[in-house]
């Protein structure tokens, strides 16, 4: 069952996307489709077992194309299907008030992103890696175009940073394969000599920082954010932003060494500050969040370019907390901007201040991305800050701190508009789906049991740190 589970993992969606496009005129069934799938594939993921990987077609590696699930891949694959469930609930609730998604091609976004990622997880090869990284690109640009505030800016924006990132990653898997002859990732990585592949890293990280939106890449992401659905906003934040750390994690020990460390640092460092500050910024709630979402990668990435086992293991941690942290911030959002149609902090003030539940939920999202118990931020952001001491790396912790008490800043201005301020709107929609409230309470529960389970996941997390670097080391 172990080795069946890696072909489900692409299976399973295409399938999906076929019985959508047999579904074609009704949206709800369609919307449920979705939601089956997600649970599917969260079943299918617990089974994929970390195993030596898969030859496709017979084919033995390097030769032959490989799949495989190890505990980093499990790892994203996991934390995938978790926010997929939440997206999908959340569509769910949308889909029976009669609100946006009910275009096919929209719906069909859903389980291409799910064979996209799921692809880009369990690859060993480069070429193949490029593929599903295109159809991401696809799938994801289908998303937010098919959004419900001005998406068609936001959509032009991501499509021509996503053909470059594109471009980018295919010329250096070109050059890649010219040089050592091979694109299996272990082979690769047997065949180079430390230091020798240093040239091609403007193609592999201008590529995968792009996708993670990183500063200066993050252009895409506030506009995508502000015209994508909820549910597709839940999506780009919870999964979409991991491929480029998935990517950075994979690849790096591949190709390069600890040489070009400073990039991932000053990249790490200026994501951080700029995201923060833009988000005190900015007066559009999902605007803000996705502002956010570039500072809190940028304490993953400083983990990542810290280099030691203890750092890494951390990152990956952090990678699972703002996800589900996020993915949370974000339902609550979405929920009290369905009042008015607008996600503006102003016409949104006091919305939520006659909702104690969802008061609760998005001050448990605000509180972990500050990492104050109990949440999971906690965990994620003490775990980096004992790595960084570990390392001596006081210059890079001292600006974390900074970093930190920013996000307090403007996390706690958000919050203070929403639940806190009087305004024009006092009361919720009439009718709140069930599938709604049940995406919210899922997601904090999730963001609670990464606080009060954190062990455990911190080992699963060393062991996707280990497995970072090639079988073939």
């Amino acid at each position: 069952m172990e080795t069946l589970s890696i072909p489900l993992l692409l299976c399973l969606p295409i399938l999906s996307a076929l019985a959508m496009s047999a579904c074609y005129r009704y949206a709800l069934v369609r919307a449920w489709i979705f939601l089956g799938m997600s649970l599917l594939n969260f079943g299918v993921t617990i089974l994929a077992a970390p195993a030596e990987g898969y030859a496709s077609g017979g084919w033995a590696p390097p030769l032959g194309i490989e799949l495989g699930v190890d505990a980093l891949s499990k790892f994203f694959l996991v934390l995938t299907a978790v926010i997929f469930i939440a997206a999908s609930a959340y569509h769910l609730g949308m889909e029976n008030g009669k609100g946006l998604g009910g275009r096919f091609v929209y719906h069909l976004s859903f389980p291409l992103l799910l064979l996209s990622l799921n692809g880009l997880y369990i690859t060993g090869d480069f070429f193949n890696f490029y593929v599903f990284f295109e159809l991401l690109a696809i799938s994801s640009y289908l998303l937010v175009a098919m959004g419900s505030h001005n998406p068609l800016e936001a959509a032009w924006k991501y499509a021509v940073l996503s053909i470059l990132a594109s471009i980018m990653l295919l010329a250096g898997t070109a050059f890649l394969y010219g040089f050592t002859g091979s694109l299996n990732m272990t082979d690769i990585h047997a065949r180079l000599e430390p230091g020798s592949a240093l040239w091609l890293a403007p193609f592999f990280l201008f590529a995968l920082l792009t996708k993670a939106a990183l500063f200066p890449f993050h252009v895409w992401q506030p506009d995508a954010h502000a015209g994508a659905t909820t549910s597709g906003s839940i999506i780009l934040a919870g999964v979409l932003i991991n491929v480029g750390l998935f990517g950075i994690i994979r690849i790096w020990p591949i190709l390069f060494d600890d040489s070009l460390r400073w990039i991932l640092l000053a990249v790490g460092a200026s994501s951080l500050f700029f995201g923060a500050l833009a988000a005190g910024g900015t007066q559009d709630a999902k605007r803000l969040l996705g502002y956010s979402s570039t500072s809190q990668l940028g304490f993953i990435v400083l983990g990542i370019a810290w280099g030691t086992q203890a750092s890494v293991t951390a990152a990956i941690f952090y990678v699972a907390a703002h996800s589900v942290s996020k993915s949370l911030l974000f339902a609550v959002t979405g929920i009290l901007g369905k009042r008015c149609s607008t996600t503006l902090l102003a016409p949104l003030t006091g919305s939520g201040s006659r909702s104690p539940y969802l008061n609760a939920a998005f001050f448990l999202g605000i509180i972990s991305l500050v990492g104050l118990p109990p949440a999971a931020g906690f965990v994620a952001k003490l775990s980096l800050f004992q790595a960084g001491v570990a390392a001596a790396e006081w210059i890079w912790i001292a600006g974390a701190v900074v970093g930190t008490l920013l996000t307090l800043v403007y996390g706690m201005r958000v919050y203070q508009h929403l639940f806190w301020k009087s305004g024009e709107i006092h009361a919720l929609p009439a009718k709140l789906s069930f599938s709604n409230i049940f995406s919210v309470v899922f997601l904090a529960a999730m963001v609670l049991l990464l606080f009060f389970y954190a062990q455990p996941t911190l080992k699963w997390a060393e062991a996707a740190a280990q497995a970072s670097i090639p079988r073939a080391r």
